[in-house]
């Protein structure tokens, strides 16, 4: 009798110890956790070549615009899906407005500022160059003017 209560001591012992984690890690396998992130926006805007200098020829004058040699070229990054806004800034002086032509639109920044948006374009970077020409304010002497375009970017989503 004293045996076979030793036994069922021992066995039941056994079970629970072996039993008890078992049940505690299926607990652990089957627990739910969420986890959420909010990625904000952002924009990298890095001009490799502008213009410093816009020359004015008297032929340039006498036309009325300054197809400019130097092209603006950046390299621009953005993780917004909806693109990006290249933001133009032009103190009054000897240019009344700019004409942007890029590879795939064309543009025009009149007064002293204004903005294009473009398409996203991945999360990699992507190179653009724009021609431009400065239409000269009535009245501009042939010279050499200090370059007073200045360009920045940001992402679509910033403006919402």
């Amino acid at each position: 009798m004293l045996r076979t209560a030793a036994f069922v001591r021992f066995c039941i012992v056994t079970t629970v110890l072996f039993i008890t984690p078992c049940t505690f890690a299926r607990r652990i396998a089957s627990t739910e956790m969420r986890v959420s992130a909010i990625v904000v926006a952002r924009c990298l805007l890095h001009v490799e070549s502008a213009p410093e200098f816009l020359d004015v020829s008297s032929g340039d004058a006498a036309r009325g615009f300054v197809d400019v040699a130097v092209p603006l070229q950046f390299t621009v990054r953005t993780n917004d899906p909806l693109g990006y806004i290249l933001e133009f800034a032009m103190p009054r002086g000897v240019v009344r407005a700019i004409e942007i032509r890029g590879p795939d639109f064309e543009a025009t920044i009149a007064g002293s500022d204004g903005w294009i948006v473009r398409p996203s374009v991945g999360s990699a970077p992507f190179v653009s160059r724009l021609n431009l020409r400065a239409r000269l304010t009535p009245g501009t002497m042939p010279g050499s003017y200090p370059w007073q375009l200045a360009v920045s970017a940001r992402p679509v989503s910033s403006a919402m």
